[in-house]
């Protein structure tokens, strides 16, 4: 079937329709390109799937860096420079159209953060296996593709990741390996393997390039790396990285953003909007935005509900000695009591949002100010949609945090009316 690509949307899809005006969202496929598609997965009505042969070219295709780039970074293929323009129109469409409000009612412009590293900038990266070659899943697909690494992630983490694949045996049992790195290229991996009784002795084994090494069992049937068992482990358990002018302690499996040098930019912003405040940081995770703030903020609380995180949030408070923060150990949606009307709250959730009991307590105690920062922008402007009758927005800012993929951040700051 012959497509016509009329823009790129929201998933890094190209939208177009073929000449019986069925629609489809195809991968691999850039704006007044021609495609052909011959697999196709049908939902609510329209078409999705890759586009296999480029018959009408577009000016701004590039040639990828990697075979595997549907799987990691589909916008490996569109130039540089049209890469922030189209994540600012994808952003503008999806706010928009979610949130029913249009930008240019907010009443205040709309910033972007370009970025000029666009490749070898994540600090993190989780591998799956086939057999015990590293893989990533496909995308529109169940399928795995093998790889040798990414060029997303700093170099030394792909180079740890080999060294790894090098030294284990050969079996079935391997799951997942996430590897992180800090600023001073010290790597910890942690595998997870399927077999409770994997023996590998790693006090045997001489690493070039690994600082820290962690097995997991983490079952089968459970398809995310969650770990169940600590089965060995050996060397550097715990990072230490210098942020904003502060000292942060983060692990393996606690959160930590992937592009830091963005990210600062990004705390920079919202220390602008915290004027001797008290402060309460929901999705806390390891401190980095509330520690940060500690300099112009009255007092600040923070709550995560992961315990490592939390105990990691606390250890940051000492290194740091700030004595206006504190940490709690709780879920967001159970400290709803923290939230009134005088106090300025920051929200950086995951994918899913807000709770809505938040959101209910938000409309109901109406804190003077919202600081919302947020890596999906369908989520963030749902959530804007059910608040914008009490609230004016303040400010608004795109991230470029994960160059040549399809993901963003925005910073939304609101104020009650």
């Amino acid at each position: 079937m012959i497509v016509e690509i009329e823009k790129l949307v929201f998933g890094g899809y190209g939208f177009g329709k073929d000449e019986k005006g069925n629609t489809y969202f195809l991968l691999n496929s850039l704006p007044q390109e021609k495609v052909e598609v011959l697999n196709t997965k049908k939902r609510k009505g329209v078409f999705f799937g890759v586009a296999e042969r480029i018959i009408k070219e577009s000016e701004l295709r590039r040639q990828p860096k990697e075979d595997h780039f549907l799987s990691c970074s589909c916008f490996q293929i569109l130039d540089d420079t049209f890469e922030d323009e189209i994540k600012k129109e994808i952003f503008i469409e999806t706010f928009e159209k979610i949130s029913g409000t249009p930008l240019e009612d907010l009443g205040v412009p709309l910033f972007y953060e370009k970025t000029n590293r666009f490749y070898g900038y994540r600090n993190k990266m989780e591998f799956s296996f086939i057999g015990k070659d590293l893989a990533f899943f496909k995308r529109e697909s169940h399928e795995k593709v093998k790889i040798n690494g990414c060029v997303l992630a700093k170099e030394i983490i792909n180079e740890s990741a080999r060294e790894i694949v090098g030294l284990l045996p050969d079996k079935k049992i391997y799951k997942s390996l996430i590897l992180k790195a800090d600023s001073n290229n010290r790597v910890i991996a942690g595998l997870f393997v399927t077999d409770p009784d994997f023996n590998f002795n790693l006090e045997k084994i001489n690493f070039k390039k690994l600082n820290g090494f962690f097995i997991y069992y983490s079952p089968k049937n459970s398809p995310a790396s969650l770990p169940q068992k600590l089965i060995n482990s050996v060397g550097l358990d715990i990072f230490e990285e210098k942020l904003a002018g502060k000292t942060f302690f983060h692990s393996l499996l606690s959160f930590f953003q992937v592009n830091l040098e963005v990210f600062e930019k990004a705390i920079n912003d919202i220390k602008k909007y915290v004027c001797n405040d008290k402060v309460v940081e929901f999705y806390s995770g390891v401190g980095t935005i509330g520690i940060s703030l500690s300099d112009v903020a009255k007092e600040i609380t923070m709550i995560e509900s992961q315990r490592e995180a939390t105990e990691l949030a606390f250890r940051n408070i000492l290194v740091n000695n700030v004595s206006n923060v504190k940490v709690l150990n709780k879920r967001s949606e159970d400290s709803l009591d923290l939230i009134s009307k005088e106090k300025v709250v920051i929200f950086d959730p995951p994918r899913s949002g807000l709770h809505k009991k938040i959101i209910k307590e938000i409309i109901t105690k109406l804190p003077k100010r919202i600081i919302y920062l947020s890596c999906n922008p369908s989520t963030q402007a749902r959530d804007f949609s059910l608040l914008k009758g009490y609230y004016k927005v303040k400010f608004l800012k795109i991230y470029n945090f994960f160059p040549k993929t399809y993901h963003l951040e925005s910073l939304l700051v609101l104020d009650s009316i």
